[in-house]
């Protein structure tokens, strides 16, 4: 029991979600989008960004059987854009896949950047 519980006498109601609810798959209607993406997201290394036509396709049976509610792809981050494959030449998506290969230290590129800083600045 918390302590403004004891002093008001009396029980904080619940507060429900901000979007309300999201009911869970009980009859298995998605199941099938579901068990797509978690398959592309094996094959994948766990790459989310490689399978977002597979969580589009489950999001989309989710909404069309009354799951979650309506929303634009837009407001869900699955806008038609960012299904496009990053440019080659894209220095920081080079980086990126470096890293994940490699694995990496958080702040090491800033520690490199600013060593570089200083030896010039001398």
């Amino acid at each position: 029991m918390t302590t403004s519980t004891k002093l008001s006498g009396a029980a904080l109601a619940p507060k429900p979600p901000a979007k309300g609810s999201f009911p869970l798959d009980h009859f298995a209607e998605c199941k099938a989008f579901a068990i797509a993406y978690e398959r592309c997201l094996d094959e994948n290394n766990r790459v989310t960004s490689k399978c977002r036509k597979e969580a589009r396709a489950y999001l989309e049976c989710r909404m069309e059987r009354g799951l979650m509610v309506q929303e634009s792809w837009d407001k869900l981050g699955m806008s038609q854009d960012r299904f496009s494959d990053p440019q080659p030449g894209n220095a920081a998506t080079h980086e990126t896949r470096k890293d994940e290969g490699e694995g990496f230290i958080a702040g090491s590129r800033i520690a490199k950047r600013r060593k570089e800083r200083s030896v010039q600045g001398d």
